[in-house]
């Protein structure tokens, strides 16, 4: 039996130069777990790549309440066996299907709630700050943390293969 092996997205910040990275902190996970997704999206669909992360920052032994001077992007990093898992792309039919599924018509590593994948090239991509009581946000909690929603992200890496025992 494999031991699983999940690649993980990284959680990384760019803060002003004053601050001493020795008292800071990122905490970041993803809220569910690896989503499901389909092995098959031609004929329905119950659940597309989904993956949801989240990260709250500590400076100076505070949390950080309000996001404003900070900046909080993920991008793909190895596991420890070399795993990476950096893009969508040739890991099934998804980007297929997904307009008629869902009625998006998706950019190469695009995720259904605008959030992506940081596709061959690794690049960072920005996660949106939330505090307390955005309605529009759908944040009606005191949350103080980034978040990156919908995140295609497959249990395949980036040379195809399964992060988990069949």
């Amino acid at each position: 039996m494999r031991a699983l092996k999940w690649t993980i997205l990284a959680a990384t910040l760019a803060v002003p130069m004053f601050l001493n990275a020795a008292s800071n902190q990122i905490l970041g996970w993803n809220n569910l777990g690896m989503h499901c997704m389909d092995s098959d999206y031609s004929v329905f669909s119950i659940l597309p790549p989904y993956n949801t992360i989240e990260a709250q920052l500590i400076v100076g032994g505070k949390l950080i309440t309000n996001g404003s001077g900070y900046t909080v992007t993920y991008q793909a990093v190895a596991d420890p066996s070399g795993s990476f898992n950096s893009t969508a792309m040739g890991k099934g039919n998804y980007y297929t299907f997904a307009q008629a599924l869902f009625g998006a018509a998706l950019a190469p590593d695009g995720g259904l709630a605008g959030w992506n994948l940081p596709g061959t090239n690794n690049t960072p991509q920005a996660m949106l700050f939330e505090q307390t009581n955005q309605p529009a946000a759908g944040v009606l909690t005191p949350v103080n943390w980034w978040r990156a929603e919908g995140i295609p992200l497959s249990p395949y890496d980036d040379a195809h293969n399964h992060c988990c025992p069949v």
